[in-house]
């Protein structure tokens, strides 16, 4: 069984739709800048708040939640400084 779609309203993703996971907060990943669909180096990160109406049609955009900037891309088959790193 799929889940239902959501739609976001407002803020980055204004018009996107994404399956309905039950959530009270929906986090949607930001960037100030993108290259080959992720963060650019460099660039602000974050993610889009919104939450769902009460029928779940609908998640309204609440503000944006700026982590900080994006120092490196991490290929997930690499290792920095020897540690290894598992997704």
């Amino acid at each position: 069984m799929t889940a239902p779609l959501i739609t976001l309203t407002g803020g980055p993703w204004n018009g996107t739709r994404i399956p309905d996971l039950d959530k009270v907060v929906i986090r949607i990943g930001i960037a100030t800048a993108w290259e080959n669909g992720r963060p650019k180096v460099g660039a602000l990160v974050g993610n889009a708040i919104y939450e769902p109406g009460p029928d779940r049609a609908r998640a309204f955009f609440v503000g944006n939640e700026w982590d900080g900037v994006c120092a490196a891309i991490i290929p997930a088959d690499e290792s920095i400084e020897g540690e290894e790193w598992k997704l």
